[in-house]
């Protein structure tokens, strides 16, 4: 019973540690210095020493690691399959730090490079205000470009959101963002910024 508590413990401080504070009160004053946050290092060089203790979660936490650092090294790279896995990841805080901004810098490098599903999530972040600035008109010509590359049930729902995001655009506005999204498309999706 005794060993059971114990792990049991070290397993809700290892996810306390991993995944966030407690809901303890905010230290004041001069307990803030004596109390500093780890670092990254020392998060890491924790969860090592678990893993080579034989800890299950800490091998887990370890292998999950070394897979977003493989996943992010072949992202740079220039792997748009595997950024938009990681705009995935950082949007929905799969695996990582939730971090909607960092989806959409993800997202937008495999959209620049034609992914269309990358395309339609970018379209959606704007919409939506989700890590970035809510814009409909980028939006609309994210939602645009992507409907070229898409079929079916997703083409189709690419199209509603793209007329959701023009519903209250003014007629000149809407030839404006228009032309935005076909120079966005013949650009190779190099000129997609903002409508002029």
């Amino acid at each position: 019973m005794g060993i059971v508590v114990l792990f049991a413990t070290l397993f809700i401080l290892t996810l306390m540690l991993l995944f966030g504070r407690s809901k303890r009160p905010e230290p004041r004053g001069s307990d803030i210095l004596e109390k500093q946050q780890p670092t990254e290092n020392d998060v890491i060089a924790n969860v090592h020493a678990r893993a080579n203790a034989g800890h299950k979660h800490g091998q887990f936490s370890l292998e999950m690691r070394y897979e977003i650092a493989n996943l992010r090294a072949r992202a740079d790279a220039g792997d748009r399959g595997i950024q938009f896995s990681l705009g995935m990841r950082y949007e929905t805080g799969m695996d990582v730090t939730k971090d909607e901004a960092e989806a959409v810098r993800w997202y937008r490098l495999a959209a620049e490079q034609g992914l269309a599903g990358a395309q339609y999530k970018l379209g959606y972040m704007y919409f939506k205000g989700k890590g970035v600035q809510k814009n409909v008109e980028q939006a609309y010509v994210w939602f645009s470009v992507a409907v070229a590359g898409l079929s079916g049930e997703e083409r189709d729902n690419a199209l509603r959101e793209r007329d959701l995001a023009s519903e209250d655009f003014t007629p000149e506005q809407l030839s404006r963002t228009q032309a935005q999204a076909t120079r966005c498309f013949n650009s190779n999706f190099t000129d997609c910024g903002e409508p002029d």
